[in-house]
């Protein structure tokens, strides 16, 4: 039972949106910073956003070039180009919207490693390798860059790294590493200010007709509802195709560490970084695609036991080190590795599967949010 007052107050919005991690949060301040005097809710299953959001490894980064090359494999050359260019546009505008400081950014590059296991990928990066560079400078986001995108590390460079076995490396200069819980407190901050209202423990079990219907007796009107529920989405739209996969992480207790930056491997299913003094490595979920398929966030042998493997044969050899922390956060893909944006009904707006670059995408998904639904 509620009062007239809470009626009146609480459950009717402007714009409602379902999902609050780094998209929905972005969306709100998207809204409010264009239309200050929109009522704007923000609806969440957790007490604060998590999904990918809070437990991702912090990486502000476009894609390596092993990742560009099978994206353009499989997408082809213009779409490939396309989600580049949001993903980089994306992080300038995050670090625009609340500031470096604020996200804990830190500019020392990314990596892309080759192991022997993956010699394959090193050969097709070296046979393409004037071919993806142009691929790159062709992108007009790119094209003011003085240098090139990716550049080719000697062997002395990887072995001062300390890491060993490895059979190739590039660089860009143009990846961040970020606090990830910072970024989204203070994205929560700034949505906050702007005027947004956070609720948290709202288990959303329906959308239609301009209604949301909320754990057992909640029901929210809003005029414009947006969806940003990427890994969850299944929950209440089964038919939607996109599929949550799981992200499993360990964290090193504090310790001496020779490199620094941001790290992938394997197409980008592996990652890892030095944050202060701590290794964090993250990844493996192609080793079990069936059952990382999941919005259980629990860690398992056989994904802990390879990034243990990995820790202790190439990034960490002959170097003792303790675990201090495991965890596994849920991410949200597509078949084509291409976001969903369209309309559910005629105010209600669906964009999910970020496809693991959420930290990229989601302040440049934000235009696109806005721009579409204030024009329908």
């Amino acid at each position: 039972m509620f009062s007239f007052w809470e009626k009146n107050s609480f459950f009717k919005y402007d714009y409602a949106i379902v999902g609050g991690g780094i998209l929905g949060l972005s969306v709100a301040c998207e809204i409010l910073e264009n239309e200050s005097n929109a009522e704007v809710v923000i609806l969440e299953k957790d007490v604060f956003p998590q999904g990918a959001s809070t437990r991702n490894a912090g990486f502000a980064c476009f894609g390596s070039p092993s990742e560009i090359l099978s994206d353009i494999q499989l997408n082809g050359e213009n779409a490939t180009a396309k989600l580049i260019a949001k993903r980089f546009y994306g992080l300038e505008k995050l670090k625009k919207r609340l500031g470096s400081a604020e996200i804990g950014e830190e500019n020392n590059g990314g990596y892309e490693l080759f192991l022997p296991e993956n010699g394959e990928l090193w050969e097709k990066a070296l046979e393409n390798w004037h071919y993806l560079q142009d691929f790159l400078q062709e992108i007009p986001i790119f094209q003011q860059q003085k240098q090139p995108i990716f550049s080719q590390l000697s062997t002395q460079n990887i072995q001062n790294m300390g890491f060993e076995q490895i059979i190739g490396a590039t660089f860009t200069p143009l990846e961040s590493g970020l606090d990830t819980g910072l970024m989204i407190h203070n994205l929560w901050k700034k949505a906050s200010q702007l005027g947004a209202r956070f609720l948290g423990n709202m288990n959303v079990n329906h959308i239609e007709n301009n209604e949301i219907k909320a754990n057992e007796n909640l029901i929210f009107q809003a005029k414009k509802i947006i969806i940003c529920t990427n890994g969850f989405t299944k929950d209440f739209l089964p038919n939607v195709p996109v599929q949550p996969a799981r992200g499993q992480i360990v964290l090193t207790e504090e310790m001496q560490v020779r490199f620094k930056g941001n790290f992938h491997f394997n197409e980008g299913y592996y990652y890892f970084r030095n944050y202060k003094n701590r290794v964090l490595l993250g990844g493996g979920r192609q080793l079990d695609k069936i059952g990382e398929t999941t919005t259980e966030k629990k860690c398992t042998d056989l994904i802990q036991n390879d990034l243990i493997q990995k820790l202790d044969t190439y990034i960490l050899p002959n170097q003792p080190y303790k675990i201090d922390m495991r965890w596994a956060g849920i991410m949200g893909f597509t078949p084509d590795k291409q976001t969903i944006l369209k309309f559910l009904e005629k105010n209600t707006l669906l964009c999910v599967g970020l496809n693991g670059m959420g930290v990229a995408l989601s302040s440049s998904l934000a235009e696109d949010v806005y721009q579409k639904i204030i024009t329908a």
